[in-house]
């Protein structure tokens, strides 16, 4: 798909639209995802040397395979995400269509008769879409599956798989920044913590979640103790973490009354993926905020624990 590609005589604004994920190396033959290898890259295919990167948004993703010759893996590389977009000025004279038209043909990068490395050039103009004089087709209702067909069974695999990536990513940002907060606390009460956190984690939420909920009582419990012990309570009082004292932030994790506040913790949308009717159902949801908040805390306190010097957390419980 090609639009408005001929530049010769005046500077343009190019959108580079990645179709598949791409690998590129840096001038030192190292795999990169920097928008200026990128942008180098791309100025030695297209012959010009003088475009320069306006703006990117570029994921990255690690790439493997097999080589069936040697029968032996080959190591995984950092590549460019599919569907990472760059956006590059190209001063005059411009770029002629046909070397534009040959990029977009041959693709970028390494391992391109793989699949890898296949973009599109101005694929998507934004203002196509707002001065169109045609009408678009609105979009066709949602298709309805039967919940009892192997399509529904399917299309609920791939949303839980989809909800699973999102909540993973959020799990990672969302650990980081907090453990960031938390200071002054003794590494082997956060220890405590971690194992009996871990310990209600090996119980899955089932049913109603009867089960589960003993287990969150037990770190109810285990809290209740810090709270008694003034010098241990001082501690986890005057670590805040989203403007609460950590005591407080920890028991909202074993709540099971606000369980659902996870989502808010790791910054989801409430609009779960969904594939036409097929939807992350009431009682999955359950579950996961069960998982998630205890995986929560604990990537929380065991990030926190690692910036402890180790002879602090090496001694016994106070």
């Amino acid at each position: 798909m090609i639009h408005n590609l001929d530049v010769k005589t005046s500077s343009e604004r190019l959108v580079i639209f990645f179709l598949s994920d791409a690998l590129i190396r840096n001038q030192w033959g190292q795999y990169s995802t920097a928008k200026d290898d990128i942008c180098a890259c791309l100025a030695d295919a297209l012959e010009n040397s003088t475009i320069t990167c306006e703006d990117a948004f570029i994921g990255a993703t690690l790439l493997g395979g097999f080589n069936r010759k040697w029968g032996l893996p080959i190591p995984q590389a950092t590549a460019i995400q599919m569907g990472s977009v760059l956006v590059i000025n190209v001063p005059p004279p411009g770029i002629s269509t046909q070397v534009l038209q040959k990029l977009e043909e041959q693709g970028i990068g390494d391992r391109r008769a793989e699949g890898f490395g296949r973009i599109a050039i101005n694929g998507i103009q934004a203002q196509e879409f707002l001065e169109s004089p045609f009408d678009h087709p609105s979009a066709p209702d949602s298709v309805a599956l039967p919940p009892d067909g192997l399509s529904y069974s399917i299309a609920k695999e791939a949303v839980m798989r989809l909800w699973h990536v999102q909540l993973e990513n959020a799990l990672i940002k969302s650990s980081s920044n907090l453990s960031d907060e938390i200071k002054g606390v003794s590494g082997s009460q956060l220890n405590r913590l971690i194992e009996a956190l871990q310990n209600a984690r090996q119980t899955p939420w089932e049913g109603d979640g009867a089960l589960a909920k003993q287990e969150l009582s037990k770190i109810k419990d285990l809290l209740k103790k810090i709270q008694s012990r003034k010098a241990i309570r001082d501690q986890f009082k005057n670590a805040r973490i989203e403007g609460k004292s950590l005591l407080d932030w920890l028991e909202e994790c074993v709540d099971p009354a606000k369980l659902a506040g996870i989502w808010q913790k790791l910054e989801q949308n409430p609009t779960r993926p969904h594939i036409g009717n097929v939807k992350v159902q009431e009682t999955d949801a359950d579950a996961l905020a069960y998982e998630y908040s205890l995986r929560l805390a604990i990537a929380v306190l065991a990030r926190a624990v690692k910036k402890i010097p180790s002879k602090e957390t090496d001694g016994g419980n106070e």
